[in-house]
């Protein structure tokens, strides 16, 4: 949140006409305004009015180197602009993700260059550089130098070292457009929002809203699996529960054959001639019984053994 303000003041700046050039932790004012930190940008001693096409042609170099944009280091005709800021934004930003993990900082030279590749090798998982070694006749081959800090850099926020590495862009087109840009960049991380610097799509999208409402997401989807789980259970059941009326159908329909042709109002000649039309719908049905596929071995067992004893019944 801190360097939301600091972004915001810059920003407050390049409205007023004016190019910072000069921004580093020396010249950041953190102050208690009830009991919230605010930051304020200080020491604008060196900085330069912006000229009405955006690009403010310079001669020195003013500023300080580790927190310098390229362009300011080595002022050209084509001048500079409030990029020049962002760049230093960016430095500011990761210099404070170092410190943040413990980690050494090194202010010799132009240091940014240095952050901005560490933190570039800890995102593309690439922990190590090329070296050529020294100039001679016959170029060596590349010798593999190790990224000291990729891997401890790996363990911030992706978004954070993201937005640091487009402020610290080499190019001015390449960065965030102004320190506006880069607060709404870090505002975006603050409400767990979709951030420029990823370039993420759609995928990126949609795991940001579930991390900016994870307990409303978590809700919903308890209650997902237990539709679904629900709806599974019942489908079984009504198949179940189908099969079984199925069976039951054809079992009572092989029972019910046991009977047909018998007529109650007919006068059979003898009770033998009845018992032997009952013994021939008997053995029907256990013929029938054999090859039918009830479902339950036990019940077509049962009933089989029910048969059998009318049979012997019947002699």
């Amino acid at each position: 949140q801190l360097m939301v303000d600091v972004c915001q003041g810059i920003q407050h700046a390049h409205q007023r006409g004016l190019i910072h050039r000069d921004i580093k932790p020396g010249n950041i004012l953190v102050l208690e305004v009830d009991r919230t930190l605010q930051a304020k940008v200080i020491d604008f001693g060196i900085a330069v009015a912006s000229s009405s096409d955006g690009m403010t042609r310079v001669r020195d170099v003013a500023g300080t180197e580790s927190y310098m944009s390229p362009e300011q280091r080595k002022p050209g005709a084509e001048g500079i602009d409030a990029r020049a800021d962002v760049y230093s934004l960016g430095a500011v930003l990761a210099e404070s993700l170092y410190l943040l993990l413990g980690l050494k900082t090194t202010h010799r030279g132009a240091a940014s260059t240095v952050w901005r590749k560490e933190l570039s090798s800890s995102r593309n998982a690439s922990f190590w550089s090329t070296d050529r070694g020294a100039s001679s006749k016959v170029s060596p081959a590349p010798r593999a130098v190790p990224i000291v800090n990729g891997k401890s850099l790996a363990k911030l926020p992706v978004e954070l070292r993201a937005i640091a590495i487009k402020a610290l862009a080499p190019s001015p087109d390449a960065r965030y457009e102004s320190a506006a840009a880069m607060a709404d960049d870090l505002q975006n991380w603050l409400c767990k929002k979709p951030v420029q610097a990823m370039q993420g799509g759609k995928l990126y999208s949609v795991r940001c809203f579930l991390r900016r409402y994870w307990l409303a997401s978590a809700a919903v989807s308890v209650v997902a699996v237990s539709l679904i789980a629900g709806l599974a259970v019942a489908l079984y059941g009504l198949r179940q529960a189908e099969q079984s009326l199925a069976f039951a159908q054809k079992g009572n329909a092989i029972l019910g054959a046991v009977f047909a042709g018998l007529d109650p109002g007919k006068s059979y000649a003898s009770v033998g001639e009845f018992s032997q039309t009952l013994k021939d719908n008997l053995a029907g049905a256990v013929k029938e019984l054999d090859g039918t596929a009830i479902g339950d071995p036990l019940v077509v067992a049962d009933m089989q053994l029910t048969l059998g004893k009318s049979l012997i019944g019947l002699g």
